[in-house]
């Protein structure tokens, strides 16, 4: 069954779901919001070969402590699902103060998730109802697009960044807080983004965070700051201070930004499901009630003791520098493969785990290059899915991968767009 045959039976299905609305209020509201996601994909285009779509994860020597805390928790029996290890809210305190400038209540402003994405929807859960506009950037992470719809709010890609084609650094990218602001009506209810961005790897400067802020006091707005990746900013000067400028430390921000960090992306521990919230205490209040009786989204209590020692000083700080170390070699691996190619940029990435490559010069879809690719070996994501501007024509590439891995993977990649573009 190809593609259009799978859409079309999908829509036959969502017409069979309407016609029984009238009689059956579950399948009017899943017809509404399959109808409202219908258009929704990841990009990524996956399966065997080379893994440039997610990565593969770094696996660096830091780990094994965190790991072996993590063993000797499970062999002490610590797998209840109500608990917290108990030094783990004092150490995520002081690493916020220390990194993030943020001087947090630890038992009152901290609320632990089974990761970032169930954060996210703990707060979406919390925060928005039906018909609620919620406005993110163009390009930004399409999970939260679809965690929005599947909320019923409704979303609103705000023209907030300019491309600035031929630049090759990591000045590719620019803010616009006049694109950001242009959406926003009385409907609005939140601003979601992610910093660093997904996929383009842009890093909001403290002028950008200003604008941010002022945008949000003068509209009244609740703002969710996602720092997924904000331990992997590829810079000389953060890989010396591993510190990161949070929208909630500005004045006046405390009570209306909620932050979302975790281990998945710096410290590649997918796998634990550990992620946390931070906002005032009335907030946090409200996203552990919506969390205990909706989404029941508690971290796994034995992953916390792994998680406690990889936030410890000074393997947190160890763990950062070796994985950036291991990301620059990445980044610069691709970007220099990737000259080669002249109907291709590619940009130095200012943050993130991504390469966000251009194929406008290929006179090909960003689909159609991805599908391409895949046939050759090699998986990437598409990235029309995440923007409607920003995302059409640019294809996403992983850098978590081991360095040999990717080297390899990049010398693939690089055949097979000489192949495809018969050159």
């Amino acid at each position: 069954m190809n593609d259009n045959e799978l859409k079309a039976g999908h829509l036959l299905e969502v017409d069979k779901l309407s016609a029984r609305a009238t009689d059956n209020p579950i399948a009017s509201h899943f017809s509404t919001w399959v109808k409202a996601n219908q258009t929704l994909d990841t990009g990524s285009v996956g399966g065997a070969g080379y893994d440039l779509s997610v990565g593969r994860y770094l696996k660096l020597p830091a780990q094994d402590a965190i790991d072996e805390a993590t063993i000797a928790a499970l062999r002490d029996k610590q797998t209840t699902y109500w608990d917290m290890a108990p030094d783990l809210p004092l150490i995520l305190a002081e690493k916020l103060r220390v990194e993030n400038g943020l001087d947090v209540d630890p038992r009152r402003q901290i609320c632990l998730t089974s990761g970032i994405t169930p954060a996210i929807d703990t707060i979406l859960s919390a925060f928005v109802s039906p018909g609620d506009e919620v406005v993110t950037m163009d390009p930004d992470f399409v999970t939260t697009f679809g965690q929005v719809r599947a909320r019923l709010g409704e979303l609103v890609i705000a023209p907030s960044f300019v491309e600035n084609k031929g630049v090759l650094d990591a000045s590719r990218w620019t803010f616009d807080p006049a694109g950001l602001e242009s959406v926003i009506t009385p409907r609005t209810k939140m601003l979601v983004y992610t910093n660093p961005n997904n996929p383009i790897g842009y890093v909001y400067s403290d002028d950008d965070l200003r604008a941010i802020a002022d945008i949000a006091e003068r509209h009244d707005l609740v703002v969710l700051e996602n720092q997924c990746y904000e331990r992997l900013v590829h810079s000389d000067e953060f890989a010396r201070s591993l510190t990161f400028s949070s929208l909630a430390s500005l004045p006046g921000m405390s009570d209306r930004v909620i932050t979302t960090q975790g281990v998945s992306k710096g410290f590649h521990l997918s796998g634990y499901r550990v992620g946390w919230v931070i906002a005032s205490p009335a907030i946090v209040e409200v996203l552990t009630f919506t969390q205990m009786w909706s989404s029941f989204s508690m971290a796994p209590t034995v992953t916390q003791y792994g998680v406690a020692v990889a936030l410890s000083s000074p393997l947190r700080e160890t763990y950062a520098r070796d994985s950036l170390a291991v990301y620059r070699e990445n980044i610069d691996t691709m970007t220099s493969a990737l000259r080669e190619i002249p109907e291709v940029e590619c940009a130095t990435p200012a943050g993130g785990p991504f390469c966000f490559m251009d194929v406008t010069g290929t006179g090909m879809t960003d689909r159609e290059v991805t599908t391409l690719l895949y046939a050759e070996g090699v998986n990437t994501t598409f990235g029309g899915p995440w923007g409607r501007r920003n995302g059409d024509n640019h294809v996403r590439l992983a850098l978590s991968n081991d360095p040999a891995y990717h080297r390899e993977a990049v010398g693939a990649l690089v055949t097979g767009l000489k192949k495809i573009l018969g050159s």
